[in-house]
């Protein structure tokens, strides 16, 4: 057990979020609809938490990227979260930094949205895990870059978009749920490694 005195770095705070996201959306399969909304909009708020309290490092002047995640990966985690949202896979409106005007924005469905997000902490988590310093740090600029830029918006609104969904009673009336009833506890989070050291 970590020391009172020990402290986890920012960037691996960032890790270890980042990488709790990635496997809920690899194994979504798993899980029933109530369950992985309740989870997800927990583990995004720690994402976003985190990844707005990291510095940018500087860019690297040379280093390039190897990408881990293929059209592929994102088309089988864009199927599956559909396949566990069902009705709820509507389309949101996600207004980018850029261009705040409310009459221009995209319109993307909840799936693809999450799937946009796994593409970039995917990326970082993969490049964290090979343990190359320079790689880490270049890795972390463009998740970064792109946190600004582009998944971080689609965040703020996919979040926007669950807060209303689990608040409301549509969730609760669906007939999909009606058997999973007695399944649907509160979330245990103790065993997440983020909050270990809260719980000393």
């Amino acid at each position: 057990m970590n020391s009172k005195n020990e402290q986890i770095s920012p960037v691996l705070e960032f890790f270890i979020t980042a990488n709790e996201y990635c496997k809920l959306l690899e194994f979504s399969n798993h899980a029933n609809k109530l369950s992985f909304i309740s989870k997800i909009q927990k583990i995004l708020s720690f994402v976003y938490l985190k990844a707005s309290l990291l510095v940018k490092p500087d860019e690297l002047e040379d280093g390039e990227l190897e990408k881990f995640v293929q059209e592929e990966d994102w088309e089988y985690i864009k199927t599956s979260v559909a396949k566990i949202l069902g009705s709820s896979d509507r389309y949101i409106e996600i207004i980018l930094p850029e261009n705040l005007d409310p009459e221009n924005y995209e319109n993307v469905s909840l799936s693809e949205c999450f799937a946009d997000i796994y593409q970039d902490l995917k990326e970082f988590v993969t490049t964290y895990e090979i343990g190359n310093q320079q790689s880490i740090q270049l890795a972390l600029f463009e998740c970064l870059l792109n946190f600004e830029k582009f998944w971080g918006p689609r965040l703020l609104s996919g979040l926007s978009y669950l807060h209303n969904l689990l608040y409301s009673s549509e969730l609760y009336d669906e007939d999909e749920l009606k058997d999973n009833d007695q399944n649907n506890q509160e979330i245990d989070t103790s065993n997440w490694l983020i909050n270990q050291r809260f719980n000393e």
